[in-house]
């Protein structure tokens, strides 16, 4: 196939291309396709360019004008995956769906924790994860914190000859001195792991008691268990919406990010390779943000509301004291009163009214 029949193909492509369910691909589905496509190509000994090329002009042009239509009749299919809000959070902490008392808590709250200070992807190594994949020790100034004792191949580093080193096993998980923390879930899991089963994530015991120095079986979770873990947390503990295990990596991103946390530091923890990379996280914005977008719109809306300027009834004098200490025996009449330049302006005082300047007063003047 040249060149021109392969321009002449990606156009019918994109026309065609549909999901199994028969819906549009989404804009970044549509341009991966592309770009598998070029990389499969330069892997393979042909260098070609397909973006931006002249000679693939008309299936560019097809794509374009595609992912303009898909825009126009709402059928992007643009899903981001959700940043879990901070109320949720706080639930997850709380919910007895992840108790520390019981097996399959525990396990749902350890999971996450892992995922969440270690930035995992989805399901991406968890079965690979051992029993003795985290070692507990101390920094300097005597404060605890858990460590990953190796690292594993992932999408960010498969480990290959080009592959970049992690700093995955760098990652501290401290403790905070609660009994209900992050790495005291994950200690407390650690020391009740099936000592028989090599698998870090174990199928929890259908009962035990506290004193049980096993709660866990000898088998591993499954992949799919592990692949739905955040799904089914979000029901169990009935957040506010349904979230994936992708969430948690965006979640624990999005939280450093907003915390004005350099990208270069946010990288070191989530391994990625560039700071472009960690943009589509920063620009996202939470719900509770635009909450407050919105308040601060109503509030500045309803602040500037007209307010009458007259005063139709004082029941208390105010005191106005003068910064330079007036004389007191200041002249007023019922038509004008001698006040410094922009005192009261534009201001239709009715009543009586009692000015004080420094110790003395005039009651009773009208103005």
């Amino acid at each position: 196939m040249n060149t021109t029949e392969l321009d002449r193909n990606l156009a019918r492509f994109y026309v065609e291309a549909r999901t199994k369910k028969g819906e549009e691909y989404s804009r970044s589905a549509l341009l991966g396709f592309r770009n598998s496509i070029e990389r499969h190509l330069n892997n393979n000994g042909v260098t070609l360019k397909i973006s931006k090329n002249e000679v693939f002009q008309k299936s560019n042009k097809i794509l374009d004008a595609k992912l303009r239509i898909n825009r126009r009749a709402g059928k992007e299919n643009v899903q981001h995956k959700p940043v879990i809000e901070a109320t949720d959070l706080v639930k997850i902490r709380a919910s007895p769906f992840l108790s520390m008392t019981t097996p399959a808590g525990l396990l749902r709250r350890t999971w996450f924790y892992v995922s969440l200070y270690w930035c995992r992807r989805g399901r991406e190594g968890q079965r690979d994860l051992r029993r003795d994949s985290f070692k507990f020790t101390r920094d300097a100034n005597g404060r605890e914190y858990a460590v990953m004792t190796h690292e594993e191949a992932t999408k960010n580093h498969p480990g290959g000859e080009n592959s970049k080193p992690s700093a995955e096993r760098e990652t501290r998980l401290y403790s905070t001195g609660a009994d209900d923390d992050a790495f005291a879930s994950l200690k407390l899991f650690v020391a009740k792991l099936n000592p028989f089963c090599t698998a870090f994530f174990q199928y929890p015991k259908p009962s035990v008691t506290k004193e049980d120095t096993v709660w866990y079986e000898n088998r591993p979770l499954g992949v799919n268990k592990l692949g739905d873990m955040m799904k089914v947390i979000s029901v169990g503990a009935e957040l506010s919406q349904i979230y994936t295990n992708h969430s948690v990596r965006a979640s624990a991103i999005t939280l450093l990010s907003n915390a004005n946390v350099p990208d270069r530091h946010i990288m070191f923890v989530s391994g990625h390779s560039s700071e472009h990379s960690l943009a589509h996280y920063s620009s996202r914005i939470s719900v509770t943000q635009l909450e407050s977008v919105s308040d601060i719109i109503s509030n500045a809306v309803e602040d500037n509301q007209p307010q009458s300027t007259e005063i139709s009834t004082i029941t208390e004098a105010p005191r106005i004291q003068s910064s330079n200490r007036m004389a007191s025996n200041v002249s007023m009449s019922t038509a004008t009163a001698s006040f410094p330049s922009g005192f009261f302006n534009a201001c239709n005082f009715q009543g009586n009214v009692q000015v004080f300047f420094g110790s003395q007063s005039r009651s009773d003047e009208k103005i």
